[in-house]
């Protein structure tokens, strides 16, 4: 009967102890509300307003590498972030001139329905193109290309790196 009397005082202490002792465990608090935080997409923009056709005539076979008049032109990424510009030309034509018709871009020769990766551009960043061209001499009569025509369509393309 002792020992439950004991455990009993025990037990009422330590209930008025943690009452008592909760009004001494006080402490200072402070918050710092910040609002308006905002995350905005970046922007790719490729601007080619100076882009032009370029068309050719009278060539001749002669293999020699030549610049096309008013081919060179600039390509810009307006936008905010950093893209990868490349081509994709469609070149269609008889079959005969095009396997002596070789166009480049860049120096590159460019393959019909091949992308060619011509450069990064961070946002304002611009890339100068310039194109050039040379017709296979065949060393013999190429007389069936007379009058032929090679067409180069072009499709750019800025992608996000």
């Amino acid at each position: 009967m002792l020992n439950k009397k004991m455990l009993l005082s025990v037990l009422i202490l330590g209930v008025v102890a943690t009452a008592a002792g909760a009004g001494t465990w006080a402490f200072f608090d402070d918050s710092l509300p910040v609002a308006g935080n905002t995350i905005t997409a970046g922007t790719l923009n490729l601007d080619g307003s100076l882009v032009q056709t370029f068309a050719v005539s009278d060539a001749i076979p002669d293999s020699i590498l030549k610049t096309i008049p008013s081919s060179t032109y600039t390509l810009t990424n307006g936008g905010t972030i950093t893209g990868k510009l490349s081509v994709t030309p469609t070149i269609t034509g008889d079959a005969d001139i095009l396997s002596h018709m070789h166009i480049y871009i860049n120096g590159h020769e460019l393959e019909n329905g091949v992308p060619y990766e011509l450069a990064n551009l961070d946002g304002q960043q611009s890339q100068t193109v310039e194109f050039t061209y040379k017709y296979d001499d065949a060393g013999v009569s190429q007389n069936t290309e007379q009058g032929d025509t090679v067409t180069c369509d072009l499709e750019y393309y800025l992608k996000q790196l």
